[in-house]
């Protein structure tokens, strides 16, 4: 793992598998499913939208972990004014000690 390495875990709570999507607004040289253990388990395809937001698309089974693995995540922008949606910004880092923190 890089410390521009983005690594983010997410939780199905709900009884049913569902197709979940997540915008990043920043750019990754590739993104992977991995297991719990850190092995790949699947390459996902980010697309990139007109103000070059990162979307990525997956299936969470019910009561389901998924974790997300963006390799050399790069921060677009931290918000813009025009954009003040209640949209959730992602914007750290994990680096390889362990540490988090922000940009």
């Amino acid at each position: 793992m890089e410390s521009n390495d983005l690594i983010v875990r997410l939780f199905n709570p709900q009884n049913t598998s569902a197709n979940q999507q997540i915008t990043f607004d920043g750019t990754a040289v590739s993104v992977d499913l991995i297991a719990l253990n850190g092995t790949t388990k699947q390459h996902l395809v980010p697309i990139k939208n007109q103000s070059k937001k990162m979307r990525i698309n997956f299936t969470t089974p019910k009561f389901g972990v998924r974790t997300i693995w963006l390799k050399n995540f790069k921060v677009l922008s931290l918000q813009d004014e025009n954009d003040k949606k209640n949209d959730i910004v992602i914007a750290g880092f994990f680096s390889g000690n362990g540490s988090t923190g922000s940009k």
